[in-house]
């Protein structure tokens, strides 16, 4: 994996977190803090890593709006260069 590509996958994967972190605090009406983010780096991150892998997010240059959804179709994908 290279910079880029590692790079693209963690910026992914830290709007992926931010946007469930947002879900939960909406839920309970709270912040849910730094622990559910520790919570969901232990319980999810190696699932994000394996759906990335599999997805057209990879290679695609609009992943910084929408990888973190780890789509394996996606008729919004433009491949990289």
């Amino acid at each position: 994996m290279t910079t880029t590509e590692f790079t693209k996958r963690q910026h992914s994967q830290i709007k992926k977190i931010e946007l469930e972190k947002w879900l939960e605090g909406t839920r309970i009406k709270n912040d849910p803090g730094d622990l559910y983010v520790m919570h969901w780096i232990e319980e999810n991150s190696q699932k994000f890593r394996t759906a990335w892998g599999c997805s057209l997010c990879r290679t695609c240059t609009k992943a910084s709006e929408c990888g973190f959804k780890t789509m394996p179709e996606c008729s919004s994908h433009v491949a990289d260069n």
